[in-house]
């Protein structure tokens, strides 16, 4: 009996046991799940690259802190373009590089690597970390495998020399025949001469007869008068032949190349006929490819597709004269469809390996087409952390805009956005900052003293609270600290037509927006350029 129960508290210990390994590793994985927050990953530390062979590279680097993944990136020293090789686990701190068609190590080449952090929690650009330095491998070339020795042939004893045989003799040379000489034929006797005949005799002239006399001439009869010529009557005039019409000799268009870079786009195209008294001047137009171009009759051309095209002018009096126009369609295709809700916060970047390695990403501009007001913009420009030109911002109202990343004229990226609804809670705000400068500011006021009543406003109807909520929530709780503080005041001077700026007190940098300011930490205070000189305005509530 006790051995019974003694077995039942075993198996009851074991399987508590079991379940205890069991949970642990699950406890320990959602504890390192949880440990990679929205933070922006730390930068990359890639410790070492050595080639392994002839087709291999090993790469080793440090774990970084806020990632769900590696991204391994190499290219040929002399080449400019990074390319991406692959995405590794963030349990990993190594990868090997094999050779392959599409990511090929050349035997004797030097080849660079550098890899960052990516968190697919985080948002926008500060999903990337920054780069590792530069790691360079020369791959080793493949050692020629040395031949196998042939081997030495077995020696054979030489056999029992075979007797030679007797030699056959010779045959005697059979006698050569004798030769009968061919007897000369006996020459032929010539022929005895034959004897001429005796000449036969003339037989003697007969006497000539004597002339008869000739008979007398009859006298010829007079000629008989030719009767007068009849006249003959006057020719009729040849008719005038009528002209032929003047047919057209060459045809002039106003362009002979065109370069159309959006689908819908067109251009007119008109032509010059000669000569300028050209009996029939019409003109015909047609298109050699309307999959890429079309042609109106008055000579409207409009872009379809990508492609080229030839539009052609011809004469249509039959004389066969025309004359053509280039036709290049570019539609970009590389359009982003978005589509955000009011309140949805997001990002347009443009990375390194997004374009060509001879952009200069702190010379993009993001040009935004539409109703500005739809978005209220967080930041924009360059960041130097994640090596991007960006746009952030929030959807706030329902509508269409476009962002579209440009490049000495150049459109690299176009963002179509579509926000479908309104963000309730900015709209709330916008409302009661409109309110606000009714009560405060009069038609004839100063800006100085718009900015001054703005800035009294903020400081006596606000608490300090540190730590308050964002700014479409602290106006209608009554508090602020001194990043809402300074979000309020940026946006009243804004309404006013200042130019404000966003200043933190660690750095004394000034930014056009807060988020940048706020990122410097320290006090945040805001710049207005007033007559030429930029004059501080702190609107943080007193503290209590």
């Amino acid at each position: 009996m006790n051995k019974t129960k003694t077995c039942t508290r075993l198996s009851a210990l074991f399987a508590v046991l079991l379940a205890i390994m069991i949970a642990v590793p699950a406890i320990l994985q959602s504890g390192a799940d949880a440990a990679v927050n929205k933070k922006q990953p730390t930068k990359a530390t890639l410790t070492s690259a050595k080639a392994t062979s002839y087709n291999k590279v090993s790469l080793k680097w440090k774990k970084s802190k806020n990632i769900t993944s590696y991204a391994v990136y190499y290219k040929a020293s002399n080449s400019k373009k990074w390319v991406k090789i692959t995405n590794v686990s963030s349990k990993k701190t190594g990868y090997t590089h094999k050779s392959s068609k599409k990511y090929p190590l050349k035997q004797g080449k030097t080849y660079q690597y550098r890899i960052r952090g990516y968190n697919k929690k985080a948002k926008g650009r500060k999903k990337w970390g920054k780069y590792s330095s530069v790691k360079k491998v020369k791959i080793p070339k493949k050692s020629a495998a040395k031949p196998t020795e042939a081997p030495k042939p077995i020696v054979t004893p030489n056999p029992t020399a075979t007797p030679k045989p007797t030699a056959v003799p010779k045959p005697t040379a059979a006698p050569k025949p004798t030769v009968t000489p061919i007897p000369k034929p006996t020459a032929i006797p010539k022929p005895t001469t034959i004897p001429k005949p005796t000449a036969i005799p003339k037989p003697t002239e007969a006497p000539k007869p004597t002339a008869a006399p000739q008979p007398t001439k009859a006298p010829r009869p007079t000629a008989t008068p030719k009767p007068t010529a009849t006249p003959r009557p006057t020719a009729t005039p040849a008719p005038t032949a009528t002209p032929k019409p003047v047919k057209v000799s060459s045809i002039t268009l106003n362009q002979t190349s065109l370069t159309m870079t959006s689908k819908g786009q067109t251009a007119s195209l008109t032509a010059t006929v000669n000569p300028g008294n050209a009996a029939n001047k019409s003109i015909t137009w047609s298109s050699s490819n309307s999959s890429v171009t079309t042609v109106s009759a008055n000579g409207t051309v409009t872009a379809v597709a990508n492609g080229t095209a030839d539009i052609t002018a011809t004469a249509a009096d039959g004389s066969g004269v025309s004359a053509k126009c280039s036709v290049t369609v570019r539609v970009p295709n590389n359009i982003k469809t978005m589509t955000l809700t009011g309140g949805k916060s997001t990002s347009c970047y443009l990375a390194p390996e997004d374009v060509s390695s001879n952009t200069d990403l702190t010379k993009v501009t993001m040009e935004i087409t539409g109703d500005k007001s739809l978005i209220v913009i967080a930041g924009q420009g360059y960041d130097k952390g994640s090596w991007c030109a960006y746009i952030d911002f929030t959807a706030a109202r329902a509508g269409n805009l476009i962002i579209t990343a440009k490049y000495n004229g150049k459109i690299l990226k176009q963002w179509n956005i579509t926000i479908t609804s309104d963000w309730q809670e900015y709209l709330g705000y916008y409302s009661w900052r409109k309110s606000v400068e009714n009560q405060i500011w009069t038609n004839d006021m100063e800006l100085k003293d718009k900015l001054d009543a703005a800035q009294n406003y903020i400081k006596t109807h606000f608490k300090y609270k540190n730590g308050a909520p964002q700014y479409v929530y602290a106006y209608a709780e009554g508090i602020a600290d001194c990043f809402t503080a300074s979000h309020f005041f940026g946006d009243f001077a804004k309404d006013a037509g200042a130019q404000v700026k966003y200043v933190s007190s660690h750095t004394g940098n000034m930014y056009d927006y807060i988020a940048h300011a706020v990122s410097d930490g320290g006090h945040v205070f805001n710049r207005v350029l007033l007559d030429g000189q930029w004059v501080n305005y702190d609107a943080q509530p007193p503290l209590s």
